[in-house]
């Protein structure tokens, strides 16, 4: 084919294309226009104006007022749509407009009369709205204070700032171990505390952060069993056997009450780490509340031994008046535990 006659093919199909879209956009306009607003306007006058429920707004005596009302309505919905071609300008200021639109509402001929003003609805909204923000949860606060302990935490300053707490009124400070190598300082910080507070401490069940927490009490220190059994606790010992025998002490297989009171006896920071760590597994498997009551107990060796060989100790605070000088000392920690 000759290049003139395909360039005539081409803007001949392009011509006809065009006047496709005129038809269409003039069969639109010629619909939903202005125009068609105006021809309504009659026949909704004539049987007169209904609203959604069916009853009668305007009668039919009333024909001119409703197609005024029809035709302006009309045009000032149509005002802004892209098929008109000039803007329709309402005489009505915008503070008198907007009572008017809330008063009528003409949709499709039927006039709806609306119940309440915008500003009459807007305390129901805040009603709707306010129950919804005052459901929003707050923040959960510690009921206790809350104490972190790390590694390059000292037991001193540890038991000034619980002594600090405890003067203000606290009945209780929590301890959170944040580094796994300073669980002993939890036990050691407890048991050099003034004997004027009575402290004691319980082992908390571990939340979402799998943190050790600690409890500390004042003028909470129960009251232990005469003569409770003593169990050495080695450095290399194991923490679930351990555990076990602790439990053993407290309940039977069948999870019936044994003794009330046991202590645990140790020394170094290694002892006390495997010490507070059985106390946590003890608990969660009798499905008890131990309250542990950590001290220090001195004693002294005069060269005495027993019939097996080994030296005796004696409490230096039951020391005699003879006390020897020379005598060797030796520091230990005991652990009361209480079923309480």
């Amino acid at each position: 084919m000759p290049a003139r006659k395909r360039r005539g093919a081409i803007l001949t199909s392009l011509l006809l294309v065009a006047l496709v879209c005129f038809a269409v956009r003039a069969a639109f306009v010629q619909t939903f226009g202005p125009a068609s607003g105006r021809r309504r306007a009659p026949l909704f006058a004539e049987g007169g104006l209904r609203d959604l429920s069916g009853n009668l707004v305007s009668s039919a005596d009333d024909g001119p007022v409703a197609a005024v009302v029809a035709d302006k309505s009309s045009e000032e919905g149509t005002a802004a749509d892209a098929t008109s071609a000039e803007p329709v300008k309402s005489t009505a200021s915008p503070a008198e407009a907007a009572p008017a639109e809330a008063a009528v509402v003409v949709d499709f001929g039927r006039t709806v009369e609306p119940t309440a003003s915008p500003a009459e609805a807007a305390p129901a909204e805040a009603a709707v709205v306010a129950p919804a923000e005052a459901a929003v949860p707050a923040g959960v606060l510690p009921v206790f204070q809350e104490k972190n302990v790390g590694n390059n935490s000292d037991e001193r300053a540890l038991v000034k700032v619980m002594s600090a707490i405890f003067n203000r009124g606290e009945r209780a400070v929590d301890l959170i171990l944040t580094d796994p190598r300073a669980k002993s300082k939890l036990l050691y910080s407890v048991a050099m505390m003034s004997d004027n507070f009575r402290a004691a401490a319980q082992i908390q069940m571990r939340r979402r952060d799998r943190r050790l927490r600690m409890r500390v009490f004042q003028h909470f220190r129960p009251t232990p069993d005469e003569n409770p059994e003593v169990l050495p606790v080695m450095k290399t010992a194991n923490i679930t056997r351990l555990s076990s025998a602790i439990l053993s002490k407290f309940v039977d297989v069948a999870g019936n009450n044994l003794q009330r009171t046991v202590q645990l006896r140790f020394q170094g920071k290694d002892c006390a780490a495997v010490a507070i760590q059985a106390i946590e597994q003890a608990s969660q498997k009798a499905h008890r509340e131990f309250t542990l009551h950590p001290f220090f107990v001195k004693e002294y060796d005069v060269g005495e031994t027993d019939a097996e060989g080994r030296p005796i100790w004696y409490r230096l605070a039951d020391r005699p008046e003879g006390f020897p000088a020379d005598s060797k000392i030796k520091v230990e920690m005991y652990i009361t535990l209480v079923a309480t």
